[in-house]
């Protein structure tokens, strides 16, 4: 299956992606900035795609079977 991401450099989200990574699944996750990292270690990273939600384009996430939707802004 393939997967596409919201939110996963935050604490869910980086546990979504390693039970995803143990299943494995392929995951397209997006983040914020080159900088953001998922905020524990991975095995695997995910086909990180960095820019705004709102500005994703189609081909970015072509062929992904589902849709995860984990970002929140602010939450600390």
């Amino acid at each position: 299956m393939k997967i596409f991401l919201t939110g996963g450099t935050g604490f869910v989200g980086t546990h979504f992606l390693r039970d995803q990574n143990m299943a494995e699944h392929e995951v397209v996750a997006l983040r914020r900035s080159e900088t953001s990292s998922p905020c524990l270690p991975l095995d695997k990273e995910p086909r990180w795609i960095t820019t705004p939600l709102d500005q994703v384009d189609a081909k970015q996430i072509a062929g992904c079977d589902a849709l995860v939707h984990l970002a929140s802004p602010g939450v600390s």
